[in-house]
């Protein structure tokens, strides 16, 4: 029997290539025994460095700035292991200068370079450091999130024809890859929980206190900052949809008078094609703007005239043109004779 050999995807180029040594240098903390980079992009992100003179005796070449510089202890820290027992790198390398230094209370971004308050409202939770909070404040962060989303949509991750199973992470049961949410810019497009454990931590997080008062802060600032733009992806809504806007209209009118009944708008183009797009009292041609017809719903029996038992339903509803529903207005069809419908 043939042994199937599973794919392993580059970090840098995002391509798959089989698993093995042909494309990937070996490594023993690897998945599968190998590099997370594939030979291709190893070998282009090898910098070729030009040969230095070797460092007099009794001086050592820091490996970061290359100054040569006495080999002692004022200018290198110990490593019994090192040359002349000291470490690679001079101690004005290892150490940060004076300028970085950050206060007590204070905590580093490793990309934008600003030392900011080691609190929570400037750096996410991170549970595997030593201070709890992560190495990049919080709008480098979002920065970085949306840059490797961008990446992964532009060369999304593939999922091999043989994987039909993942192990959650949480609960350490195998699982379906239909159970398990997905995730772009996660190994497969997959997360790495299922969506029972997914849903459960969601549900202990939001069950918090501070978490629903931040929540409600966080999504009025939303609601506040995208109140055009939804404002004005509403108004574009409903002027290409003017079924709906009817069908909803007349809808919560009927149910604050308590009248049943109700109707969809594939019934109203349904309606509109028995009436041969007439209207239904003076029986002329609907009028065209911009490709749709120009109508208005009428209820025979106004919603208006309790006494008469009304319905919102599509067999008491006709499609007339705007002249005719604004004189027939709330009379019924017997009392407005110019409609020509006595019954």
């Amino acid at each position: 029997m043939d042994t199937i050999i599973p794919l392993k995807r580059c970090n840098k180029c995002l391509k798959e290539f089989p698993a093995t040594t042909e494309y990937f240098t070996a490594h023993k903390r690897g998945r599968y025994g190998l590099n997370e980079k594939c030979k291709g992009c190893r070998k282009a992100s090898r910098r070729k460095t030009p040969l230095l003179e070797p460092a007099p005796y009794g001086h050592k070449r820091c490996s970061k700035c290359k100054e040569i510089k006495p080999a002692t202890s004022e200018y290198f820290h110990r490593n019994p292991k090192g040359v002349y027992g000291l470490v690679s790198r001079c101690k004005q390398c290892v150490c940060p200068p004076k300028a970085l230094i950050v206060p007590e209370g204070y905590k580093y971004c490793h990309d934008c370079q600003q030392a900011l308050p080691a609190t929570i409202d400037y750096f996410y939770k991170r549970t595997t450091t030593a201070i709890g909070l992560g190495p990049y404040c919080k709008p480098c962060s979002l920065v970085r999130g949306k840059r490797s989303l961008q990446r992964a949509k532009e060369c999304p991750p593939t999922l091999p024809d043989t994987l039909t199973t993942l192990v959650c992470v949480a609960c350490g049961e195998e699982k379906p890859i239909a159970k398990f949410p997905k995730r772009l810019t996660y190994r497969y497009g997959m997360d790495t929980r299922c969506r029972t454990c997914t849903n459960k931590a969601h549900k202990i997080i939001m069950d918090k206190p501070e978490q629903k008062a931040k929540l409600a802060i966080l999504n009025h600032r939303n609601y506040e900052e995208n109140k055009p733009a939804r404002k004005e992806r509403h108004q574009e809504w409903k002027h290409n949809n003017p079924e709906w806007v009817v069908a909803d209209t007349h809808k919560r009118r009927a149910l604050k008078r308590s009248v049943p009944g109700t109707y969809t708008p594939e019934q109203i183009r349904e309606k509109l094609k028995l009436q041969k797009y007439r209207c239904y009292y003076c029986q002329h041609k609907l009028e065209k703007e911009d490709g749709k017809y120009i109508y208005h719903v009428d209820h025979t029996i106004p919603l208006t005239r309790l006494d008469a038992m009304p319905r919102n339903d599509i067999s008491y509803v006709v499609l007339a043109c705007p002249t005719c529903n604004m004189k027939k207005f709330t009379k019924l069809p017997h009392e407005w004779f110019e409609g020509g419908r006595l019954m």
